[in-house]
């Protein structure tokens, strides 16, 4: 019995110690001890096969985890780190990652959000490469200890998404506000040019307003079907002509202004080449 006692406690205390090489005889005289060996053995034999299991299964979750964009973290209750896949280096825009106070130091906005944080919420953070990051913890219980999992998203192309498409909302209702604006103007130019005994410089001057309104409303048709600034077409134009149109259509300007325009050219009249209608939106 004594014999029989010591194996047992031997075999438990070489698996408290994690021992799998330990091996028992079991050709000795003794039967019952070859009967207990051969037990024990196999006890451990199954244990082994099971940890060698356990590891394979857990290199493929780790390999698993390094190939997915988003970044994983994982941390005890000591906030040591026990896991961090490449992409939450990558992301954070750090080399290495130990112990949790290397990543609240990092980035000390973080520190209460990793210590008061609720799992059902979300957290945004701007890394020191300018990403914007999506957050989001869980904790689970593994062996009695309190393990912590923080998710990390890089959502910098959604907000750019997002920001474009409201652009793109805001510009369609500015552009259709500026249509419904232009048009009585052009409209009403043309019906006084039109009016029997109209002087000529008032004819000209409602004619350059007539002309830069419909300039405007072409340009900002291109602009709302485009959603960005049309190709330039380009053509030899006079822009001394086009100064001179400035003049006239900022007058009334000028006078309140007290600025007295003169326009002077050498050689009287100038010629570039270039998209004389977005040139004009420039003056204008």
């Amino acid at each position: 019995m004594n014999k029989f006692n010591a194996k047992i406690r031997i075999f438990l205390d070489a698996m408290e110690d994690k021992e799998s090489m330990i091996l028992f005889n079991e050709q000795s005289a003794d039967k019952e001890m070859n009967a207990l060996s051969h037990s024990l053995n196999r006890i451990n034999e199954l244990l082994a096969t099971t940890k060698s299991q356990s590891r394979v299964q857990e290199n493929f979750y780790h390999s698993l985890l390094e190939e997915v964009p988003n970044g994983v973290l994982a941390w005890n209750s000591e906030k040591r780190v026990l896991f961090v896949n490449g992409a939450a280096l990558r992301l954070l825009g750090v080399e290495s990652i130990i112990f949790l106070r290397q990543l609240e130091e990092q980035y000390p906005i973080l520190k209460d959000f990793i210590t008061h944080g609720n799992v059902e919420n979300s957290f945004l953070l701007q890394s020191n490469s300018k990403k914007q990051l999506s957050l989001s913890m869980n904790r689970m219980k593994l062996n009695s200890e309190t393990i912590t999992l923080l998710a990390i998203k890089d959502i910098s192309n959604e907000l750019n998404e997002k920001e474009s498409e409201s652009w793109n909302k805001l510009t369609r209702v500015l552009t259709h506000e500026i249509m419904n604006t232009i048009a009585p103007i052009v409209s009403l130019s043309q019906t006084l040019s039109l009016r029997p005994g109209t002087d000529e410089k008032v004819i000209r001057g409602l004619g350059v307003i007539r002309e830069q309104s419909e300039r405007l409303m072409e340009f900002t048709e291109s602009y709302r079907r485009l959603s960005y600034m049309p190709e330039p077409k380009k053509k030899r134009f006079s822009l001394t002509n086009s100064l001179h149109n400035l003049g006239l259509l900022l007058q009334s300007d000028f006078e309140n202004a007290h600025i007295h325009f003169i326009l002077r050219s050498t050689p009287s009249d100038i010629y570039i080449e270039g998209d004389e209608k977005q040139l004009s939106q420039v003056f204008f």
